[in-house]
Order: structure tokens, then C-alpha cells, then sequence
């Protein structure tokens, strides 16, 4: 299990991501409440070309 943090600049909104690595999927969780829309967790296969991230931390 790997944390990272990444801005989705197709939807403007930062993520606090957990990245399982045996099923490669991230589950990403908004950082900021931008509306209702962007308030719920996400589980997602795992495409690094939509994404700009930031760093990464334990």
C-alpha cells in the first residue's frame, strides 16, 4: 500500500490517494469539498496519464 497526493486537472480537484497494489487500484478521496459532486470516495483503476501528481508520503 503506497499514499500519495495528486491534482486531476480534467476535474480541478486534489486527491489523497491510497494505491493497493496487488489489485492495482487507487482509492482516491477528496481534499477539498469543492460541491457535492466531488464529495465521494472513488475506487478506479489506476491511469497515470490523467494525472499530475504531487508527492508521495507514508
Amino acid at each position: 500500500m503506497k499514499k500519495f497526493i495528486n491534482f486531476d486537472k480534467n476535474m480541478n480537484i486534489f486527491y489523497d490517494n491510497i494505491w493497493l497494489d496487488d489489485q492495482k487500484v487507487v482509492i482516491k478521496i477528496p481534499l477539498v469539498e469543492k460541491n457535492d459532486l466531488y464529495t465521494n470516495i472513488e475506487v478506479e483503476k489506476f491511469n497515470l496519464a490523467n494525472k499530475v501528481f504531487l508527492l508521495a508520503y507514508e
